[in-house]
């Protein structure tokens, strides 16, 4: 009985840990980058996936991967990426008037300084949005 009391107040614990969070699952990917490119995977379980990819000028057949795995959570706009030993921070914001030509009401991931260096103020977009967007370009 005492185990079955403790599985639903963890339960509730995680569902209203989430209840504030504003983010929504997906992918997300950066735009425009001319020697990396990133990609993050947020799970609806709460875990993710995160790719970098590096490469000299010219070279992109050569190029160096770096990928994490963890966990995130989420309070309104703000979103913490957990790791383990590295820990890096991002706010969900609309991403306003851009030279992209992309609505402005996206909502795009904006990273702070943290862990992931490769990360510091970068900006992903959710992945429909830059395949669209990719598409029209090449038309």
């Amino acid at each position: 009985m005492k185990a079955k009391l403790i599985c639903v107040f963890i339960s509730l614990l995680s569902i209203t840990a989430c209840s504030n969070c504003l983010v929504e699952s997906g992918v997300y990917a950066s735009h425009g980058g001319s020697e990396y490119s990133t990609k993050l995977e947020l799970l609806e379980n709460n875990t993710f996936n995160l790719e970098y990819e590096v490469w000299s000028p010219g070279k992109k057949d050569e190029s160096e991967v770096v990928t994490s795995r963890g966990e995130w959570s989420c309070h309104e706009e703000k979103i913490n990426l957990d790791a383990g030993n590295e820990l890096h921070s991002f706010t969900m914001m609309a991403i306003g008037n851009n030279p992209l030509g992309i609505s402005e009401d996206v909502k795009v991931l904006h990273f702070d300084e943290g862990d992931f260096d490769y990360l510091s103020r970068e900006i992903l977009y959710p992945l429909p949005v830059l395949t669209e967007e990719l598409s029209l370009i090449h038309i």
